[in-house]
């Protein structure tokens, strides 16, 4: 049984029908400022809030995050935008800021299809993505990433098909205090990209946008 707090969305009866339809699910849906804190107090897998609440709980959840080891807190964002991460050496590990553009069923069920593959790993074809040790293996053979390359990797996988700027990836696996050129990050991702090797076309240039990655089109691209 997975136990997910989700705050801020108003389609309350689109949620409960996401935790009835998933048995292994305990969606707590928090109706006041009360409940929502005291709900910090129950054992949490997953926490699910627009930038508006986080920025109004910041210290309180940082807290929380920090003492319940398992948690993964997902941040909903329009746009990302700066803030201020304290917790640097968390984020993409605990901490998930997401672009998007409304929260939904969609969204939902994207967050919990992402925070089970975490758990589990994922395999394509050959290539394996292994979340809790870190690593890509392709052939069985682990490729050589940085961990800001195994980020970036990470970070174009949670937007699966969703266009990334250079500035947006730089403020989501860098931080938010980044005082560099943002050209930067095609150098990261051409050294990604050749030890991906045949898998380098998951990631997709977007002329005059940025990067994109679809992983569930995997199967297209090798046939070539």
């Amino acid at each position: 049984m997975h136990t997910i707090l989700i705050a801020g969305m108003e389609d309350r009866a689109m949620l409960h029908e996401v935790a009835s339809a998933n048995q292994q699910l305990h969606v707590i849906l928090p109706e006041s400022q009360e409940d929502f804190i005291e709900a910090w107090n129950k054992p949490l897998d997953l926490m699910i809030l627009p930038s508006s609440i986080y920025k109004r709980y910041q210290k309180e959840i940082d807290l929380l995050i920090e003492k319940q080891h398992s948690i993964k807190f997902f941040l909903v964002l329009s746009n990302l935008t700066p803030m201020d991460f304290h917790h640097k050496d968390l984020l993409l590990k605990k901490y998930f800021p997401m672009k998007v553009k409304s929260m939904d069923r969609t969204l939902v069920d994207r967050i919990l299809n992402f925070a089970e593959e975490m758990d589990n790993g994922c395999i394509c074809e050959d290539l394996v993505l292994n979340y809790r040790e870190r690593t890509i293996s392709v052939q069985h053979e682990v490729l050589p990433l940085t961990p800001l390359e195994f980020d970036l990797f990470l970070f174009l996988r949670l937007h699966e098909k969703t266009t990334l700027t250079r500035d947006e990836l730089i403020k989501a696996v860098w931080g938010y205090n980044f005082l560099g050129d943002s050209r930067t990050i095609d150098t990261h991702i051409k050294s990604l990209r050749r030890k991906l090797g045949k898998y380098r076309c998951l990631i997709k240039t977007i002329w005059g946008k940025g990067y994109q990655m679809d992983l569930n089109g995997i199967s297209s691209f090798l046939s070539f």
